[in-house]
């Protein structure tokens, strides 16, 4: 699923376009590769159900998406009288649950969801798939503050691996760009993904296309792109990194480069006389804005040109149009091939 922001500019066709009890060397609560979970980027904390997670004794961050080996978590009790059963986050906003993903090492241990909604109910979801594959509620959850995966078998040789562990549905938060053509380049803004991540640009010519990462470690939430052609569409995507690893990457942005176009205005007064100014396209869009809401009744009556050539020995000469003294006028648009 893409996203797509446009903006469009007159004249100028500017498309805008959780560490464990135990220490691991990593974690296992990640998202379906390549896909925005909810939990995506987010550190999620573990610790024992019965304290109603008001401590949590660890957390668990991003791993690799590896789900081989022991790159998993353990969610349960040990045979020290130590208990680490459940794994639980708490979402800044509201969010709808459509679908989840549960991929576990083993099948030990008895695993439930509970998701919590802003007024206090508990939702109870058993009988959870543990093959790492996409499931769909039949009916999504509304409202959902908080959300807990918990083993609730409470023997000791019960403990549940768990690889990962993601939650899925609408609104997404922080997926968004937006990208906005100027003079100086493509303007990409976007929301913040969550506290401690940073963020690479990747940017390709084709939607949906081979992305090139053009910019990483960017740790604010917007980037200049300067190396950019005139006259050419760029499609971007932030993806959001934590420990070196990508654990969330946005919809698609596109913006078309300004082109380096000019013209030359002829504006014809109502006693003939012709008056002419070279200006960038810019510059023609501001005067007819100008003189559209003049026309609607809105706005001063005059019109100044700032004039750069033959200036002689003046500090500067300025043209002034008078509105009811325009009789018509003329754009002529060309290339400015030095640029």
């Amino acid at each position: 699923m893409k996203g797509l922001f446009i903006n469009f500019t007159k004249s100028l066709l500017v498309l805008s376009f959780v560490v464990s009890f135990f220490v691991f060397e990593k974690s296992a609560f990640a998202a379906v590769p390549t896909d925005n979970g909810l939990l995506n980027c987010g550190i999620l904390n573990r610790g024992a159900n019965n304290t109603d997670n008001s401590v949590p004794i660890s957390k668990l961050d991003m791993n690799d998406n590896v789900e081989t080996g022991s790159s998993y978590n353990e969610i349960g009790h040990d045979d020290k009288n130590r208990d680490f059963d459940t794994v639980w986050y708490q979402f800044t906003e509201p969010k709808q649950i459509d679908s989840y993903y549960l991929k576990t090492q083993n099948t030990l241990g008895t695993l439930v969801m509970k998701l919590t909604d802003v007024n206090g109910v508990v939702y109870d979801v058993t009988s959870l798939n543990r093959n790492g594959v996409l499931t769909t509620f039949s009916t999504p959850y509304q409202n959902i503050k908080k959300v807990e995966l918990i083993n609730t078998n409470t023997s000791t040789s019960s403990i549940a691996h768990v690889f990962e562990w993601d939650l899925f549905g609408t609104p997404v938060a922080s997926q968004s760009i937006q990208a906005v053509a100027g003079a100086d380049g493509i303007q990409l803004t976007w929301e913040n993904v969550t506290d401690g991540v940073t963020y690479k640009v990747n940017r390709t010519t084709a939607s949906g296309g081979t992305y090139t990462t053009i910019a990483s470690g960017v740790s604010g939430t917007s980037y200049l792109d300067t190396s950019v052609v005139k006259n050419t569409t760029y499609f971007y995507q932030i993806v959001a990194v934590r420990n070196n690893v990508d654990c969330s990457c946005s919809f698609e942005a596109s913006a078309q480069t300004l082109q380096n176009n000019r013209a030359i205005l002829v504006i014809t007064m109502t006693n003939g006389l012709e008056k002419e100014y070279d200006l960038t396209m810019a510059e023609v869009n501001a005067f007819m804005d100008w003189y559209d809401a003049k026309d609607a009744g809105v706005g001063k009556e005059k019109y100044s040109f700032n004039k750069t050539w033959n200036k002689g020995p003046f500090l500067s000469r300025t043209d002034y149009v008078i509105f009811d003294k325009i009789l018509f006028f003329e754009v002529n648009e060309y290339e400015d091939t030095t640029n």
